[in-house]
């Protein structure tokens, strides 16, 4: 029976997710050459066993070598439905305390993924799934997270951005809050 893999948990809350109609993958460029027209890369280029492998989005269901792909998983809409997000290939765990992390490392043994890195916070580690994970990593955050053993386990969202998340008509005017370190307000180049 197949994990159901179309909700993920946040701060405790299940929320579900509704599937988009594409795709994210982990390949290597020289196997889907002939289909480049069909992939949309992303700024993600990951060295692994000396193969140079790139993240892209496939816009149209196509046939893909296989073999060329190392990950995949369909995309999901935001709330309001207008726009594909993606789950990436990793997610993030953090432990309930710095004793736990034997138990990381035993979750991550029995799911065939590793930990990419510790975190920017104590306690947080990316865990990456690869070609012999038994899950993508939105069912695995789900996994790990319901085990009961760690504090938080999350999905690594990317895409569907909403720059207009702040209702401030003065919002604009706060050079800080976009600084290229160009000039000060008041100051001509």
């Amino acid at each position: 029976m197949a994990y159901c893999q179309d909700y993920y948990w946040y701060k405790g809350n299940k929320l579900s997710l509704k599937r988009g109609n594409q795709e994210y993958i982990l390949y290597q460029e020289e196997g889907v050459k002939s289909l480049s027209h069909q992939i949309t890369e992303l700024e993600e280029t990951l060295y692994s066993q000396n193969k140079t492998l790139k993240a892209g989005i496939i816009t149209q269901l196509a046939d893909i070598d296989e073999t060329s792909i190392l990950y995949r998983i369909p995309s999901y809409l935001t709330q309001d439905s207008t726009k594909n997000l993606y789950i990436t290939h990793r997610f993030y765990v953090k432990l309930k305390s710095n004793n736990d992390f034997a138990l990381l490392q035993d979750f991550v043994r029995q799911y065939d993924v590793e930990i990419e890195q510790e975190g920017d916070f104590p306690l947080w580690y990316i865990v990456r799934c690869g070609l012999n994970s038994q899950h993508n990593a939105l069912e695995l955050a789900n996994i790990f997270y319901e085990s009961n053993l760690f504090a938080v386990c999350e999905p690594e969202f990317i895409g569907a951005v909403n720059y207009n998340c702040v209702n401030d008509s003065k919002f604009c005017d706060q050079w800080n809050l976009k600084n290229t370190g160009l000039e000060y307000p008041g100051e001509s180049g």
